[in-house]
């Protein structure tokens, strides 16, 4: 998730304030959606992440901001948290 954070911050951050991510109009509802936009906004941008990098990024996003359940070893919801308001908008 390390690399996920630096390229999210490399470049998307410029763009994606946090509030993207809780906006009540947001895409993402599911791990499947967000690697699907990571994948979509990453190819406009005229990047050509691998598909390692793509899950690196969701990865990130998931456990910083959406935190769902996810495939991943460290990405979804945090111990014994409780499922983030941003979530259920």
């Amino acid at each position: 998730m390390m690399r996920g954070g630096e390229l999210y911050r490399t470049y998307c951050s410029a763009c994606h304030t946090a509030q993207v991510h809780w906006r009540e109009q947001r895409l993402v509802r599911s791990w499947d959606d967000l690697r699907y936009q990571v994948a979509r906004w990453q190819k406009v941008e005229g990047q050509s992440w691998s598909g390692e990098e793509i899950d690196d990024v969701a990865a990130y996003l998931n456990r910083a901001f959406y935190e769902m359940p996810c495939p991943m070893p460290g990405c979804g919801p945090k111990a014994g948290a409780a499922t983030p308001a941003l979530v259920n908008r």
